[in-house]
């Protein structure tokens, strides 16, 4: 059985964790599927929604890393924030927003995003990829990212996110969502305060 589960912590720099939600996921979207199936298949040639609502060829396997700013940790991956890196940032691995639409067949972005911009929302902080893990019958491993809010005020998040870089070597390379969550009830927002961190996990795992 392969599941999908969504832990989210708010973290005080004095106080320490301030609270802790999780949810076991049900969001994978069509573009998880259309990059699967093409990667799978060797398909010469398909078309999917990047996270801008552009339709884009994937004809050519990418063999970078699918996250922005790949670098060895460990048996793991961290990934990173950078202006230096175009735009890939906060449009790349876990991306979080304040909008409540709920999915669609057709979802390919958030539908309210945070950006990084750290005088009004959340700044994108650095991000993890671990090692896979075996556990008796269950083996997964984790995404996680870490982000901070010196707004001035407090940040309300409703969705999340992971989105993956794919594309052709002449066409270039574009970000894709592949997974969101949409929280539409008040109770299940998570408000982060100002001066505190947010921490979302995505832990994707496999149980024989």
């Amino acid at each position: 059985m392969f599941q999908l589960h969504l832990e989210v912590q708010t973290i005080h720099p004095k106080k320490g964790v301030t609270s802790s939600r999780a949810w076991v996921s049900k969001s994978f979207v069509k573009n998880f599927l259309h990059l699967l199936y093409r990667n799978m298949g060797s398909i010469s040639s398909h078309n999917a929604i990047d996270i801008e609502g552009n339709t884009r060829n994937n004809s050519v396997y990418d063999p970078t890393n699918i996250f922005s700013l790949p670098m060895v940790q460990g048996n793991g991956r961290v990934y990173a924030y950078s202006m230096a890196q175009e735009y890939f940032g906060d449009d790349v691995g876990i991306l979080v927003g304040d909008g409540s639409a709920e999915n669609t067949a057709l979802t390919y972005t958030l539908h309210q995003r945070l950006y990084h911009d750290p005088d009004n929302d959340l700044e994108y902080m650095g991000g993890a990829i671990g090692e896979v893990t075996v556990d008796g019958a269950d083996a997964y491993f984790d995404i996680e990212r870490i982000f901070r809010n010196e707004s001035g005020g407090d940040v309300v998040v409703k969705e999340y996110g992971i989105a993956v870089l794919n594309g052709t070597y002449s066409g270039g390379v574009y970000p894709y969502l592949i997974i969101r969550d949409v929280f539409t009830e008040e109770v299940d927002w998570v408000t982060v305060a100002d001066g505190e961190y947010l921490k979302v996990t995505y832990r994707l795992l496999v149980t024989v």
